[in-house]
């Protein structure tokens, strides 16, 4: 199998172990925007615009070694606020970052760039 180039399996390896080890029993690291920390997006390819569409990424989790991410819709007109119960509804969508219908690299680097301030140590 042809590696991609440039590869991005270090950064996802070590993205994937640092939410592994941060989500806790909850199971997932909670990263809606907030004030005063950065705000993580990804694209995702949207069949309605024919194109990438750039989303919120509200929490991230590991679930079976793949590095997942939450995805949200931007408004211009106001911000949902999820509670403990939206993030494990059924209808919430959960993309894989390296297999869903999120752009991987923008999405991983967002990501990686930005989780650590979602976390209490």
């Amino acid at each position: 199998m042809m590696k991609n180039i440039p590869d991005f399996d270090p950064l996802y390896n070590e993205v994937v172990e640092f939410v592994k080890e941060h989500q806790g029993e909850k199971g997932y690291i909670d990263c809606q925007p907030s004030i005063g920390w950065d705000i993580i997006y990804a694209i995702m390819y949207d069949d309605w615009y024919g194109s990438g569409v750039e989303k919120f990424v509200y929490a991230v989790r590991v679930v079976n070694d793949d590095l997942e991410a939450l995805v949200v819709p931007i408004t211009s007109n106001f911000r949902t606020v999820y509670q403990p119960e939206d993030f494990t509804d059924s209808e919430a969508d959960w993309q894989s970052v390296r297999w869903g219908d999120v752009y991987y690299v923008h999405t991983l680097l967002n990501i990686a760039e930005a989780i650590d301030e979602y976390v209490e140590e």
